[in-house]
């Protein structure tokens, strides 16, 4: 940017750059899964990460497995 933008202004666009670069990779990446499996990529998330980890803790050795591993981490 010219040296007549503020500084603050100038940081601002800086940001927009590598934020609108991840936007268009994460739809480009959402529309091919969508085209090849025909989910949206959050039911894809939803179905292999947060499906399991919920079955898991709902019972008490799930639970104390979960918690046992978030201990040593």
């Amino acid at each position: 940017m010219p040296d007549q933008v503020p500084l603050g202004v100038s940081r601002a666009f800086e940001v927009l750059v590598p934020a609108t670069l991840t936007l268009i990779i994460t739809v480009c990446i959402g529309s091919a899964y969508y085209n090849i499996t025909g989910l949206y990529l959050n039911d894809i998330i939803k179905n292999s990460i947060q499906d399991p980890l919920e079955s898991l803790g709902a019972t008490v050795p799930g639970f104390i497995i979960l918690y046992l591993v978030i201990m040593l981490f």
